[in-house]
């Protein structure tokens, strides 16, 4: 029997603090838009009995007086405080979509996503200013009883395994291996090649899973098709794991629900369709950490 497992990176604006991008996604009402739209997920879950992992960034469920960034380079701080002084609070301020989640009648997976969303490769990040950003996002998310054991590196880049493992993370997330051209990814929906999700010993304490695949469409004039070829390949990845010992690992963003074309929708029938499978004694449905 397979494993199907579905997770996201938590995180408003915080993910997009660097690109900027989380300026047309405000003004486009995106995170004001995802409320209603997680609440609406999250009672499939309940009506399923499903969990996934949540990876949330800790400063987007911090206190107010915990959202310093002395420990980040200084471009990096500096761009973080301009983010929190310039975005509206539904951009940053993301306690009441944690409590939403966690309020799920199924427990979820509640990881990590660092503190401040930095990426682990930027200039004149030490391993100490790491290591202070993920124990400062443990302390977030303590106040809501959540003690992390999962991990998504922000922006998928890896590095400072120790530091990981250090906080007492338990498995993380890494990329998996994709062609680099635009036509070897469209070539790889159409013969359906579908990654599947491995997991290894990386240190004593913490194991890296790899082989996830992006759930992501996108909103240009292709859409549609890009759909049709993801849910085509998804669908392939299923049927692998309902016939074997295949593992499906599915990950995007909570607020994709409501800015991606049809991603609710399509995202709850996914999730009906792996619970049948399931429900017939063909597929396991499994978070990155069995919560608790």
């Amino acid at each position: 029997m397979g494993k199907f497992t579905i997770s996201f990176d938590f995180e408003l604006g915080w993910g997009a603090i660097e690109t900027g991008l989380w300026r047309r996604r405000e003004r486009d009402g995106v995170y004001h838009d995802l409320r209603p739209a997680l609440k609406r997920l999250t009672s499939v879950l309940g009506e399923l009995d499903v969990a996934l992992t949540w990876a949330a960034v800790g400063g987007m469920v911090a206190e107010p007086d915990m959202l310093d960034f002395d420990h980040l380079p200084d471009a990096f701080r500096d761009k973080t405080h301009a983010f929190l002084t310039d975005a509206a609070p539904s951009t940053w301020d993301g306690r009441d979509v944690l409590e939403t989640v966690m309020q799920t009648s199924v427990p979820q997976d509640i990881g990590m996503h660092s503190f401040s969303h930095t990426r682990f490769w930027v200039p004149d990040y030490t391993a100490e200013g790491k290591e202070t950003d993920l124990r400062k996002a443990s302390l977030a998310l303590a106040q809501f009883g959540v003690t992390p054991g999962s991990f998504v590196f922000p922006v998928n880049e890896v590095s400072d395994c120790e530091v990981v493992e250090k906080v007492g993370v338990q498995v993380a997330r890494t990329p998996p291996q994709r062609p680099t051209q635009f036509t070897g990814k469209l070539l790889e929906k159409v013969l359906g090649k579908t990654p599947s999700a491995k997991r290894h010993q990386e240190l004593p304490g913490l194991s890296l899973e790899s082989g996830s695949m992006l759930y992501y469409w996108g909103r240009g004039r292709d859409w549609r098709l890009r759909q049709q070829l993801l849910k085509h390949q998804v669908n392939l990845g299923l049927k692998k794991a309902a016939t074997s010992d295949f593992h499906l690992h599915l990950w995007l963003h909570p607020f994709n629900l409501v800015e991606i074309p049809d991603m609710e929708n399509s995202m709850q029938q996914l999730l009906r369709k792996a619970a049948h499978l399931r429900d017939a004694g063909k597929l396991e449905i499994v978070p990155m950490l069995a919560p608790g």
